[in-house]
């Protein structure tokens, strides 16, 4: 779906700047109109071996920093062990109200590998702050508006934010499972995907969407290396349904992550979204980037596009989907060579930016997945290799879709859109 772009007036032209507000919290700051988008990339002190005391760390100065912007929450992820959610949560709460910012239940906690289940890799929480905008809760689908009449909602079917600025709406959704209308999970993982997509679809369509809008998806299955290749059947088979793959299609195959990790509930797969469209009378551009250094994913049986720009405002963002050592014919490259598999990796997501005239410098947001906790300090040699200047990046222990992969980096990159003042 392309729709041809106004080039902004001098007076509408967006800055993007960058702050390190303290050691452990990175915002990136898209400002146009009045309307600013907040990026923040939080992590815990080196020094934080407990884990709640790394969540107090790590929301005290995401609340502090939220209550200065007077911002709203609209996108929060956390990576932490789920088996702590509860007191993780009390935590964050406590810490969120204390600071006078609304502490609801519209974020994603994902954990890593069973044995990580002390380590908190850190938040990534998506914020605006200004105006004019419109920022609200989504509205739940018949049946849990049916649930929510009976006493309360159907957990795992969903939530997020509808937020409208700048000419765009885009809807954030979170935590969305294989649960069926009684709020139960369906038996088996295959037909948990297949719920799970149709979940979200209920949910797009029950506020004013469909989707047709969706440019990124976020994937998590506990047990991916088990059943990832069932997984991607039951995507196709969903994305057929929908008609993603008609020439008739009006939006774009949506960018993901498909990784390792958990949530709160035993559920065989987790997803969050965005998806985004023009408001009546308005201008907005999404495009699927393809990798000349890479084969396209459905090429191998995974239903994502290797990265999709959404372009609106004199902005341009590039959502890179979950990138590997994977090259143009789609093989492994670097069996059992860390450093060769991260080395590759920056190369293939290098070249998707540097596709789209950005660079580094302009990740406002990025997510390192690692096989084991001790992979991590290699990237940080790789990129003093490359010359790679650092950018926000929370780390996260993390199977890979291919065993033998042991790094995949996922990143978001803002810049100013071509013909921009």
């Amino acid at each position: 779906m392309t729709i041809k772009k106004p080039v902004p007036s001098q007076e509408q032209a967006p800055t993007i700047s960058r702050e390190a507000v303290t050691p452990g919290l990175q915002v990136v700051r898209v400002e146009c109109g009045g309307v600013q988008e907040l990026y923040l990339t939080a992590l815990p002190p080196a020094n934080a071996r407990e884990p709640l005391a790394a969540v107090r760390a790590v929301y005290e100065s995401v609340a502090r920093f939220l209550t200065e912007q007077q911002a709203t929450v609209v996108h929060e992820k956390l990576y932490a062990p789920a088996p702590l959610y509860r007191a993780i949560n009390r935590e964050r709460q406590g810490l969120l109200k204390a600071h006078g910012v609304r502490a609801d239940d519209h974020w994603t906690l994902v954990s890593g590998r069973s044995w990580e289940v002390g380590r908190v890799g850190g938040a990534q929480v998506h914020a605006m702050a200004g105006g004019p905008m419109r920022v609200s809760d989504i509205q739940p689908a018949a049946p849990e508006r049916a649930a929510a009449a009976a006493g309360g909602p159907l957990p795992g079917r969903g939530t997020g934010k509808v937020v409208e600025f700048a000419g765009a709406r885009c809807i954030y959704l979170s935590s969305i499972t294989g649960v069926d209308e009684r709020g139960e999970l369906v038996e088996g993982g295959e037909a948990q995907a297949r719920q799970m997509f149709e979940n979200a679809r209920a949910l797009l369509e029950a506020n004013g969407s469909s989707f047709a809008h969706v440019a990124r998806t976020w994937i998590y299955l506990p047990h991916i290396l088990h059943w990832y290749r069932e997984f991607n059947a039951a995507r196709t088979a969903a994305y057929e349904r929908f008609g993603v793959f008609d020439e008739s299609w009006p939006g774009v195959l949506p960018g993901s992550t498909g990784i390792q990790g958990a949530g709160v509930t035993p559920a065989q797969c987790l997803m969050d979204l965005v998806a985004v469209e023009a408001l009546a009378g308005e201008a907005l551009a999404v495009s699927r980037i393809s990798n000349p250094r890479q084969s396209e994913a459905p090429s191998y049986g995974s239903s994502f596009s290797r990265a999709v720009e959404v372009s609106h405002a004199g902005v341009s963002c590039l959502d890179v989907s979950g990138t590997a050592s994977i090259n143009e014919r789609g093989e492994t490259m670097y069996v059992s060579d860390l450093e060769g598999q991260i080395f590759h990796t920056m190369l293939n997501v290098g070249a998707l930016l540097q596709l789209r005239g950005a660079g580094w410098e302009d990740v406002c947001v990025a997510t390192a997945f690692f096989k084991k906790a001790e992979y991590i300090p290699a990237l940080e040699r790789v990129l003093r290799t490359l010359g790679v200047p650092r950018f926000p990046v929370v780390p996260a222990v993390a199977d890979v879709c291919r065993p033998e992969l042991l790094f995949e980096l996922e990143a978001t990159a803002v810049y100013t859109a071509p013909g921009t003042p």
